[in-house]
């Protein structure tokens, strides 16, 4: 299988970007399925981003899906809330670029050198609700479809 095929180069790869993008920032980040609060020994998190990797579709081009969830407590008029859902979008745009759209690069971690071989694009973002969970913490869900050639059809 090509190293641009793996879905664990993949998740690695957009792993790597994202905890970059979040370190400059100063936001927690997790790769949790659930909700919760980052642990950080001995300092309280009032925002953070909880990613989850989604479905994919395999073919000439793979299709996967990411959820971010962007969550904020203490933050009643979601004033917090709405800066981090426009930092995330933020993450997939380069102006730079002719269309605009970002490139996420791909790494074959499998090389000791993790050379790049190749790219996911965004293709769409989708914003759901806010929703309140017990704790106060105010939540929004990011859709993110990505999309990026490989060299195996399947």
């Amino acid at each position: 299988m090509y190293p641009n095929c793996k879905e664990s180069n993949y998740q690695d790869s957009v792993k790597k970007y994202l905890l970059s993008a979040f370190a400059e920032r100063g936001t927690a980040i997790t790769f949790d399925r659930t909700l919760r609060n980052p642990d950080i020994l001995n300092e309280e998190i009032n925002d953070w981003v909880s990613v989850i990797h989604g479905s994919m579709i395999y073919g000439s081009a793979t299709l996967p899906v990411l959820y971010i969830y962007c969550c904020t407590r203490g933050d009643a008029e979601q004033y917090r809330l709405v800066r981090l859902v426009d930092y995330v979008r933020s993450l997939f745009i380069d102006r730079s670029m002719p269309d605009g759209v970002k490139r996420i690069p791909i790494y074959d971690f499998d090389d000791d050198e993790q050379p790049q071989v190749g790219f996911a694009l965004p293709r769409d973002i989708a914003s759901g609700d806010t929703f309140d969970l017990n704790d106060q913490t105010k939540v929004r869900q990011l859709t993110i479809q990505l999309w990026y050639p490989t060299n195996d059809s399947l």
